[in-house]
């Protein structure tokens, strides 16, 4: 056995493609002191200078409020861009359309809420609104995905009616009404490989795998009465309900869950929550697609699955909102002043390369009960201390031909942007993981599990031993009773108020900065209007797939900041 030091990984060998030359080709040989120049790097893989505004094309382009609504609320609470581009791009047209999917690249969809809002961001014209809807609802979520057959683009919003509603974009009509879920919905996504599967995360604790062309449930027996089972699921969906991932239990969701993303090549999924776990389950089979889906059989259930293959609250230290996967095996997690990217240790006992399912779906009790089958990456500082503040996420890729050709700045790396507020001005911090270097120490063993505090106003220092042992229900009465706000979409409470200042310099951000704002603010008349309890007005960030052409931040005041990439010559970048 060798020096546990030296036998270490270090985060550089963990990153996804690190070493990949398909995706590097020769700039990777210049990213370190060997050969290579620094200087003939593309600008997202040299490290920025630090709190220095240089060193990145984006330009910011447009700027719209548009001030309150008819109840009040004053903030985009969700917002996505469409992601079925290049290879993912459907395999027809819809029929009565003018436009093709070339074109429908740069839509984007956001909700506030009552209303949905679909617009896009093109060259001549940085940003249109195209069309809104309006729902009897208040939405939380917003995600894409287009009809398997018929290849209209379709969206899914959810909220704080527990309900699910599926909308064709072309149409402009509700499909259908998914029900199930017992409390509010605080997460949509779609599996990128089915874009017939829908998970749903709730705080119920519960999260729901949804088959969208699934059938209705068949008509009661005379005499029957409907299902009490409610919200597990006894069939009261028919069979568009595919599985349940239950909470409490042994190994489940202890509080409100709050973010889930599915696996990007495997059967699996990844979800977060309030009790300060991120844990990644297997998935059963997934229903195959049908043009005439089979009628829901009487007695149907779906599969309840209790156990996840991980399971970890040992690394995060507050609430989590948000998770996503950077690589097979890397996924960037995120509380309230720090994201984290990271690696499960335990991938390659589950999944192998040749299959999609996973080869255990009975995982062992260490892997579902405080895993330690993890190393931790890199801690980003994040600079407001919000809830539900997500992070836009661009995947990396290996660009076609045509595409270096149509576009060669292009950014074919990961990146993370989440937003910031300093000295008035709203901020988009990007952040490249595979720039992320080890400072060089072995982190110490972890010996003790943390427990769920008695209420959030408990610093990390000062934890009760007697709250040790809380009961899940007393904590969701603290927190519902003392702290109404923080399960809100536009919650800004924060349990750490001292800010996370991590001074590697591998760490330093893009900073992307809307130094325009104050005028903008000041001409709308907004400004004493703005809520005081919002710390900024980019609450949700927005990054446009394979090749992050666009970035748009949207948030309070119904602001919507968007950027573009180039809006100068490389050479002509601010110095």
């Amino acid at each position: 056995m060798g020096d546990a030091a030296n036998d270490f990984p270090t985060p550089s060998s963990q990153l996804p493609f690190s070493g990949a030359s398909s995706v590097f080709g020769s700039e990777a040989e210049g990213s370190g002191s060997g050969s290579g120049s620094a200087s003939s790097l593309k600008w997202y893989r040299k490290v920025p200078k630090f709190n220095s505004r240089a060193g990145h094309p984006y330009e910011l382009q447009s700027v719209t409020l548009q001030g309150p609504t008819a109840t009040g609320r004053v903030a985009y609470t969700s917002v996505t861009f469409w992601p079925f581009v290049g290879a993912k791009t459907p395999w027809k047209r819809p029929e009565g359309v003018s436009w093709d999917w070339k074109k429908y690249e740069g839509t984007v969809a956001m909700c506030s809420s009552n209303r949905l809002v679909v617009g896009r961001c093109r060259d001549k014209k940085p940003w249109t609104e195209l069309w809104d809807m309006t729902i009897q609802d208040d939405l939380y979520s917003v995600a894409w995905t287009y009809h398997p057959f018929t290849c209209h683009p379709l969206l899914a919003v959810g909220g704080k009616s527990a309900l699910i509603y599926i909308i064709d974009a072309v149409t402009k009509e509700c499909l259908r009404t998914l029900r199930g879920h017992g409390d509010d919905i605080l997460c949509l996504t779609f599996d990128p490989s089915n874009p017939h599967i829908l998970a749903s995360c709730s705080t119920d604790r519960t999260t729901r795998i949804w088959n969208i062309l699934g059938t209705e449930p068949p008509d009661p027996l005379p005499g029957s009465k409907p299902s009490e089972n409610y919200p597990m699921g006894d069939a009261d969906e028919g069979n568009k309900i595919v599985a349940i991932l239950a909470g409490e239990g042994k190994a489940g969701h202890q509080s409100y869950i709050t973010c889930a993303a599915f696996h990007p090549t495997k059967r699996a999924i990844a979800t977060c929550g309030l009790d300060y776990t991120v844990k990644i389950w297997p998935l059963p089979p997934l229903p195959e697609l049908t043009l005439k889906p089979e009628p829901t059989p009487r007695g149907y259930r779906p599969v309840v699955i209790h156990f996840p293959l991980f399971s970890t609250n040992r690394f995060h230290d507050d609430f989590l909102d948000h998770v996503d996967w950077l690589g097979d095996d890397v996924l960037v997690t995120r509380v309230a002043q720090q994201i984290i990217t990271w690696q499960w240790l335990g991938y390659k006992r589950y999944f192998n390369d040749y299959e999609y399912a996973p080869l255990s779906m009975d995982p062992p009790s260490s892997d579902y009960t405080g895993s330690g089958s993890y190393i931790v990456i890199a801690r980003y500082p994040n600079l407001v201390g919000a809830w539900f503040v997500s992070p836009g996420i661009h995947h990396a890729f290996v660009p076609a031909p045509s595409e270096r050709e149509a576009f060669p700045d292009l950014v074919t790396d990961p990146l993370i942007g989440f937003c910031a507020q300093r000295g008035g001005a709203p901020e988009v911090l990007l952040y490249n993981p595979l720039l992320a270097q080890d400072d060089g120490s072995v982190p110490e063993p972890i010996t003790d599990l943390r427990v769920i505090p008695s209420s959030p106003s408990d610093s990390e220092d000062e934890e009760d031993e007697s709250d040790a042992g809380m009961e899940v229900e007393e904590v969701d009465r603290v927190v519902k009773k003392d702290y109404p706000d923080l399960i809100s979409p536009n919650s800004t409470y924060s349990r750490n108020s001292r800010p996370q200042n991590v001074r590697n310099a591998s760490l330093e951000p893009w900073r992307l900065v809307a130094s325009d704002w104050p005028k903008v603010l000041r001409n709308s008349g907004l400004k004493s209007w703005l809520p005081p309890d919002h710390l900024t007005a980019i609450q949700h960030v927005a990054i446009s797939p394979r090749g992050a052409q666009w970035i748009v931040g949207v948030g309070s005041g119904m602001a919507v900041f968007v950027w573009r990439l180039g809006g100068r010559e490389m050479g002509e970048m601010r110095k």
